[in-house]
């Protein structure tokens, strides 16, 4: 891309295939002049085909009126998008804290944070990230910076419950979401997640006996070596299978009368939620 003295823009239009591609350009017909300039566009369309995977270069120059006219034109379409994404930044904003505060994180803040900064990018003239504060008193901060574990994988699933309907993704997959999680936060997460399964596909890979009960299926993966050569098994359990696996994860090793009884409980409770 070059800016001409007299303030026209030439810019170069490549393609390996279809110079169908370009006959317009941001709702313009460039194409076309460009083909009546050159005369002869089966002429290039062959070059191409011969050239392959080699590109083809095609100038095109736009005067600076008409450059003036599309910078203007995108700047007022820019604004409008950010006008939208401000609107629905709200409704987001409050949906993720209701999530947040229901996975046991009462106290946390959400924000979306837009900034317009007048440069084009192939979304928009916007910088959009997120921001959060998980403790009273604290500023809101990036979320790429938060440092607990446990809080990352309830912001991240509080996040993903809420885009849930939106993303038009049928499975979605969460591995050890219950990371540095235990106690009432970890139920609260297993409930979130059984809502989720209630219209998707949910896989959850976990060590914790309140996210495995509340599962309509369980597999058990198991590695195996033989001192030279792992192996990895994927393994569905039956009810007796799902009550003794549930039963050695809240043991923590050897099932006892103990925690097998536990463990039925737990599943039969999951069945009424």
């Amino acid at each position: 891309m070059k800016l001409n003295k007299d303030g026209s823009l030439t810019f170069y239009i490549s393609d390996f295939y279809d110079f169908d591609y370009i006959d317009t350009i941001g709702g313009k017909n460039y194409g076309h002049k460009i083909f009546n300039e050159i005369n002869n566009k089966a002429y290039y369309q062959q070059k191409a085909n011969k050239l392959k995977p080699y590109m083809i270069y095609i100038p095109v120059t736009i005067s600076k009126e008409e450059l003036k006219n599309i910078t203007k034109e995108l700047k007022e379409k820019g604004n409008v998008l950010t006008q939208r994404r401000e609107n629905a930044a709200k409704v987001l904003e409050e949906n993720i804290e209701k999530s947040l505060h229901e996975l046991n994180m009462e106290k946390s803040k959400f924000k979306v944070n837009i900034e317009n900064d007048g440069t084009f990018y192939d979304n928009g003239m916007d910088k959009v990230e997120f921001l959060i504060s998980t403790n009273p008193g604290e500023p809101l901060k990036p979320l790429v910076k938060i440092a607990s574990g446990g809080e990352l994988s309830r912001v991240m699933l509080a996040i993903k419950s809420i885009l849930a309907d939106s993303d038009g993704v049928d499975t979605m997959i969460f591995d050890e979401i219950d990371t540095g999680v235990s106690g009432k936060a970890a139920m609260s997460i297993a409930k979130k997640l059984a809502v989720i399964a209630k219209n998707k596909q949910v896989i959850c890979i976990t060590h914790l006996p309140q996210l495995t009960a509340m599962a309509d299926n369980h597999y058990l993966i198991q590695k195996n070596t033989d001192g030279e050569l792992a192996s990895t098994t994927l393994k569905e359990l039956d009810e007796e299978g799902r009550e003794l696996e549930l039963a050695r994860i809240i043991d923590g090793g050897e099932v006892t009368e103990l925690a097998l009884s536990h463990a039925k409980q737990m599943l039969e409770n999951a069945k009424n939620n």
